[in-house]
């Protein structure tokens, strides 16, 4: 199909654009190399930095795909966190490449458990905040986190809320904004 605009999003669940054509088809190039399946669509966005999440799934080491994905267009990228996670190696690589570091995305495996009290529950408000203490450790100004997981438990409670302020206030006290997916549920 031809470029005839540059005004386009790339859509990876996040809707991120370019401005200028010879970096989407630099971007584009680049990641019909690397096997990524990107859906263009135009948009009104301008101006917007693009960047895509690091995954396993690549099969390259972290380090390489945030060097790759600079070689072919893009201008930053976020990652995931769990306990022993390098966040400070990725922001070198960040710094060295000249990269965003974007956001840092908290496990949501067991957020359900935050709505009710389980033995589980005070592990993993310590995981989001470990999450938090990270991105501002290493100068990663937002993170991402979940509600909810699943579609059985979605049932807001005051104790859910409470835990959520809990994260909330160490947000606001660190620094880093705290962006809330919007999930199923």
């Amino acid at each position: 199909k031809h470029v005839h605009s540059s005004r386009y999003s790339v859509s990876f669940g996040l809707r991120l654009t370019f401005a200028r054509e010879k970096s989407i088809m630099n971007a584009l190039l680049g990641c019909i190399r690397a096997g990524i399946l990107i859906i263009m669509e135009e948009t009104a966005m301008r101006g917007t930095k693009l960047c895509l999440g690091l995954s396993e799934t690549y099969r390259l080491p972290y380090d390489q795909q945030v060097r790759t994905l600079r070689k072919i267009g893009f201008e930053g990228f976020f990652s995931g966190w769990q306990e022993g996670a390098d966040i400070a190696s990725l922001r070198r690589v960040a710094d060295e490449e000249g990269m965003i570091y974007q956001s840092i995305h908290a496990p949501f495996g067991r957020i359900d458990r935050m709505w009710e009290p389980t033995d589980e529950t005070p592990g993993v408000i310590e995981e989001q905040l470990h999450c938090l203490r990270a991105c501002a450790d290493n100068g990663v100004p937002i993170m991402v986190a979940h509600t909810f997981i699943g579609f059985t438990k979605h049932n807001p409670t005051q104790e859910g809320l409470d835990n959520f302020a809990i994260v909330v206030r160490e947000a606001e006290k660190l620094g880093v904004k705290l962006s809330l997916e919007n999930t199923e549920g």
